[in-house]
């Protein structure tokens, strides 16, 4: 016997066959990539200056959403973003060393609030949308940068390229789901900083023809489209990995909810009514709606004490007494008549659960740590481990500070520019704060310190480095 219920976007299919339940998505993740647009949508942007992010130009809210639902997606991205980021942007110049940073940079991010308005958020997104917009406010006379921060990628939109494929402005909203034109009130304007060459003097340029004093600086990772990024990870939204790692824990959830939870079956003879209430043929045949009524709320009384009786905690243990009535209508004796049973309860066998589709879970999950360039050991012990050794955690850690060099450089792009715009020392340069893990045995004993020493000791045995 084959069964369907309908849970959320999902259809459980539960079976009596050898396997204990499977499930079958009916609406995968990236069919709501696709969602069409209205008509209205359509024509307006067929008109305006728009260019739209997806097909109801809403394509990073619906990643958002998809990535909100997954726990290793969603943690894992937060994760490469802070493996990226590492310590943070450092500052560097010649006539400070390798110690100091310059005052002016200090002064910078202290006033613009540079980690909080820019480094984490821009890391993030380019991690997860390999795309990110960067206000750069000026001062008044708009010889100097103020600060930076970035705009949520999800709210932002391109402009339509020009005649030499540029795109020139970049369309800031909140309410894409609600909005199609750039007329509306709620969509702001901002003019781009070309990046391909020399931005601060771009920008130096636009202080100088406009009145505005805001513009975006694009954040890109390269990829093969050629306006907006579809990140090298949406393949395993595409091929239904992260499908079947949401799939599992909703489908155990309520089969959890809905089998184990139903222990009986109580079968009431169809006499029984007859017998209980004298009244209950007549108002049966009347077909009155109140006459229903009343016959329905004797049903539902009569359930509920037996429910009571058999699922309250205070009930455990008590004994059953049931009547058997017994019919005359083939007997004049008691010896002679037909006894039947006006209630039968019968126990439901519950399914065990054993961990069914846990592996396909763990599978899909290793695909997801891969695609967004994740070590699953990275994050700690797998599931169905206890703890894992930190060998694995300390060289995957190490690992993935060497391959983040692109983003890095991109991360990078904005600091440059502030610098050069601003006139900081012509020699400063920038890099991401790197630590690299090691155990103890490989740094020198006169290099060793703890948290709680004042002073440089010595280990009364240091291990040798023996090469």
């Amino acid at each position: 016997m084959n069964t369907y219920q309908k849970v959320g976007s999902a259809e459980i299919h539960i079976t009596s066959g050898t396997s204990q339940y499977a499930f079958v998505m009916s609406t995968p993740a990236r069919d709501l990539m696709t969602r069409p647009a209205t008509n209205r949508v359509k024509k307006e942007m067929a008109s305006g200056d728009i260019y739209p992010w997806g097909t109801s130009n809403t394509w990073p809210q619906l990643l958002q959403k998809i990535i909100g639902k997954n726990t290793r997606l969603k943690a894992g991205l937060g994760f490469t973003a802070a493996q990226l980021l590492g310590g943070g942007i450092q500052a560097i110049s010649s006539k400070m060393g390798t110690d100091g940073e310059p005052e002016a940079w200090k002064v910078f991010c202290r006033k613009g609030s540079f980690a909080r308005q820019y480094e984490g958020l821009a890391a993030r997104d380019l991690k997860t949308f390999y795309l990110s917009f960067v206000s750069v406010v000026l001062n008044e006379k708009g010889d100097r940068i103020s600060y930076v921060k970035t705009q949520p990628t999800p709210f932002c939109r391109f402009s339509k390229p020009n005649e030499k494929g540029i795109s020139e402005f970049v369309y800031v909203c909140a309410s894409w789901d609600e909005v199609s034109s750039e007329n509306d009130e709620r969509v702001s304007k901002i003019r781009i900083i070309p990046n391909y060459y020399s931005p601060a003097d771009a920008l130096r340029g636009f202080s100088e023809q406009y009145e505005e004093r805001e513009f975006i600086y694009v954040l890109r990772i390269p990829t093969d489209e050629s306006i907006y990024p579809v990140p090298d990870y949406y393949s395993v939204i595409d091929h239904g990995w992260v499908d079947v790692s949401n799939d599992v824990p909703e489908s155990k959830k309520w089969l959890f909810k809905n089998l184990t939870h139903v222990n009986y079956v109580i079968y009431i003879a169809s006499w029984y009514w007859r017998k209980r209430y004298p009244d209950w043929i007549t108002l049966e045949r009347s077909q009155k709606p109140e006459d229903i009524a009343i016959l329905r709320q004797r049903r539902q009384d009569e359930v509920k004490k037996i429910n009571d009786y058999l699922t309250k905690k205070e009930n455990n243990g008590k004994l059953i007494v049931a009547d058997l009535f017994a019919d005359y209508d083939r007997g004049i004796l008691d010896k002679d008549a037909d006894y039947r049973k006006a209630f039968t309860l019968e126990a439901v066998p519950q399914a065990k659960l054993e961990g069914n589709f846990l592996p396909d879970q763990q599978e899909a999950d290793n695909q997801i740590s891969f695609a967004i360039g994740l070590d699953p050991s990275t994050l700690g012990a797998a599931p169905g481990q206890s703890r894992q050794g930190g060998s694995d955690k300390r060289e995957s850690f190490n690992i993935s500070q060497v391959i983040n060099y692109i983003f890095e450089q991109i991360l990078l792009e904005v600091p440059y520019l502030i610098a050069e715009y601003n006139h900081m020392p012509d020699d400063i340069a920038f890099e991401i704060r790197r630590v690299t893990m090691q155990t103890q045995d490989k740094i020198n004993p006169e290099d060793r310190q703890t948290a709680f020493a004042e002073k440089k000791t010595t280990p009364k045995n240091p291990k040798k480095d023996v090469n």
